[in-house]
C-alpha cells in the first residue's frame, strides 16, 4: 500500500484507507519579484502548478501551451493566477514548429519584457516498446519533449544572457534508467538531461544557469493517468522507497528553488524528485 498525496489518501489496489497531509508551497522565503517566467505546457498538471507557484512568488508568468483552456480545466491557468492577484498571460505555441516557438517567445516578451526564467515542462508520452510504439508517435514524443526544449532555449537565450537568467528543464526518472514501455519517452528525457548539461556548459560564462528536475511517480498530468491501473500502481509502489507518491507541488517546489537566487551556485545538475526510486 502507498499514499497518494495528490488525493490525500492511502491507496492499495485502488482502495482508500486514510488521509495524508498536503505538500506546503515553497514560496515562503523565496521571491521571484519583477521576473518574467515562461512555462511551457502550463495549461494543466505539473506545468500549471509551476506557473501558479511562480506567480505566488511574485513572477510575471507567460503560460505557453497549445490551447488556452484544456477540456479538463474550468478556468485557464492565466485566469486562475489573475484571480488570485498575480500577473499572467496566455501565449499559444506549437512546440513542434520552429516559427511558432519563435513567435511565442517574441509575443511573451513584448508584454512582459525579456525572459529571465524559462521552464521547459511541456511533454507527451506514447507508451510501448520499440516494436509497439508507432513511428509517428515516437517522432512526436522526441519533437515535443526534446526538440521543443531546444527551440525555446534557442529563441530565448539572447534574453537569458541579457538578464543572466536561468532554464529549468522538466526531465524524468525515465531519462535516468530504463522503464518498461518507455522506448519513446525515456530517450527523449535522457536527451533533455544531456541538453541541460550542454546548455550549462555553453552559457555559464554568460551568467546563465541551466538545471533539470527529474520527477518520479507524480499524481498529476500524464503520470497521474497511469495511476488508474492497479498493476501500474503495484509496480510503481514497489520501486518508490517513500510510502506515498508525489504530487505536482513537489515538482513545483524543486523548480522554484532552482529558478531562485537560493540556487545561485547550482548549474548543470539534475535534481531527482522521485521518492527514492533512483536510490
Amino acid at each position: 500500500m502507498i499514499y497518494n498525496k495528490h488525493a490525500h489518501t492511502l491507496i492499495t489496489a485502488g482502495c482508500v484507507v486514510r488521509p495524508m497531509p498536503s505538500v506546503p508551497n515553497i514560496v515562503d522565503g523565496i521571491t521571484l519579484d519583477d521576473t518574467h517566467a515562461i512555462v511551457t505546457g502550463a495549461g494543466t498538471g505539473i506545468g500549471r502548478c509551476i506557473a501558479r507557484t511562480f506567480a505566488s512568488a511574485g513572477a510575471d508568468v507567460s503560460v505557453l501551451d497549445i490551447v488556452e483552456q484544456p477540456r479538463n480545466e474550468s478556468e485557464s491557468t492565466a485566469e486562475v493566477i489573475e484571480q488570485n492577484g498575480g500577473t499572467a498571460q496566455f501565449v499559444e505555441v506549437d512546440l513542434t514548429n520552429a516559427h511558432s516557438v519563435e513567435d511565442a517567445i517574441s509575443n511573451a516578451e513584448a508584454a512582459f519584457g525579456p525572459v529571465e526564467i524559462l521552464v521547459n515542462n511541456a511533454g507527451v508520452n506514447h507508451l510501448g516498446s520499440v516494436t509497439e510504439v508507432d513511428i509517428d508517435e515516437w517522432d512526436e514524443t522526441v519533437s515535443v519533449n526534446l526538440r521543443g526544449a531546444f527551440l525555446t532555449a534557442r529563441f530565448s537565450v539572447e534574453s537569458l544572457v541579457e538578464t543572466e537568467g536561468c532554464i529549468v528543464n522538466i526531465a524524468s526518472g525515465a531519462g535516468l534508467h530504463g522503464s518498461p514501455g518507455y522506448a519513446a519517452y525515456g530517450p527523449s528525457k535522457a536527451g533533455l538531461i544531456n541538453l541541460t548539461r550542454q546548455l550549462a556548459r555553453d552559457y555559464s560564462s554568460d551568467g546563465v544557469r541551466v538545471n533539470a528536475v527529474a520527477p518520479g511517480v507524480i499524481d498529476a498530468g500524464m503520470a497521474g493517468q497511469e495511476l488508474e491501473d492497479p498493476d501500474t500502481i503495484a509496480y510503481k509502489e514497489e520501486n518508490t522507497l517513500l510510502t506515498y507518491f508525489g504530487d505536482a507541488q513537489d515538482v513545483a517546489n524543486a523548480v522554484t528553488f532552482l529558478a531562485s537566487d537560493t540556487a545561485s551556485f547550482v548549474t548543470g545538475e539534475t535534481l531527482v524528485v522521485d521518492g527514492g526510486w533512483d536510490a
